[in-house]
């Protein structure tokens, strides 16, 4: 009875993953993106900010940087299969200068981006303990340019 349940069990997990991983490689429009990562809640809070803001080069580079960590996710899905549904929300506000603070805290770092009014002041920072327990940190410039190629460095590095 024993090895029945635990082969059901491994089969029913089998199945659970073969269904999850077919799911995610249909997902291929950038408006199924949307309806993925929308639907994980990691991006409710930023999402909202986007209701907030009028329209300004500020908003667009903030879409764009949302954009760009969907196209992230996506790309990388097979990294996030078993935890994809668990990403921490990215806290969202705007600060006293009307910059746009994005922090994303997972349990052994911490990632930031602030969009500057002017966008060319913006930034990114990321915190955190490497696998062989010491600290780390870095940050620096955030523009439209280079955005791509730093989400990518930041999930290749940490995610």
């Amino acid at each position: 009875m024993i090895n029945y349940l635990e082969d059901s069990f491994q089969s029913y997990n089998a199945i659970k993953q073969l269904s999850r991983t077919n799911y995610l490689e249909t997902i291929e429009s950038e408006d199924e993106i949307d309806i993925f990562t929308d639907n994980l809640g990691a991006f409710e809070k930023a999402n909202q900010m986007l209701l907030l803001l009028d329209e300004s080069k500020q908003k667009e580079f903030f879409r764009n940087i949302i954009d760009t960590i969907k196209m992230s996710i996506q790309q990388k899905k097979r990294r996030f299969i078993d935890s994809i549904s668990n990403l921490p929300v990215i806290d969202t506000v705007l600060d006293s200068d009307s910059a746009i603070v994005m922090t994303w805290q997972f349990p052994t770092h911490r990632i930031v981006f602030d969009i500057e009014r002017e966008t060319k002041n913006s930034f990114y920072g990321v915190i955190g303990i490497s696998e062989n327990g010491s600290s780390f940190s870095e940050s620096g410039k955030l523009n439209e340019k280079n955005a791509y190629d730093v989400i990518e460095y930041i999930f290749d590095r940490v995610i």
